[in-house]
């Protein structure tokens, strides 16, 4: 009978530990019952999960970069408009 175990990987150690409890010859049939859903080799696995997790991380720290930068410009354009806004009435105030 298949047992299913879900749980939570938080660290390397963790990954490791789990990948190599999950690729156990003695309970996988010499590893014939095991696969990977888009890994080259499943005696990679735990590289390319790794890689593909700094990756993610690279996009998120870039994304929250472009994110600031675009605050910074809506801010400042904000800020420009109110400027701008207080200019022409000071300039219609003078005029009269």
């Amino acid at each position: 009978m298949t047992i299913t175990k879900t749980s939570q990987i938080k660290s390397e150690t963790q990954l490791k530990n789990s990948l190599e409890y999950i690729i156990n010859g003695d309970k996988t049939m010499n590893e014939t019952l095991v696969s990977g859903h888009a890994l080259n080799n499943i005696h990679n696995a735990e590289f390319e999960m790794l890689r593909t997790r700094r990756f993610a991380q690279k996009m998120k720290e870039t994304f929250l970069m472009e994110k600031e930068k675009f605050l910074r410009i809506i801010s400042f354009n904000l800020l420009i408009q109110k400027i701008t806004l207080l200019l022409n009435k000071l300039m219609r105030s003078v005029k009269r």
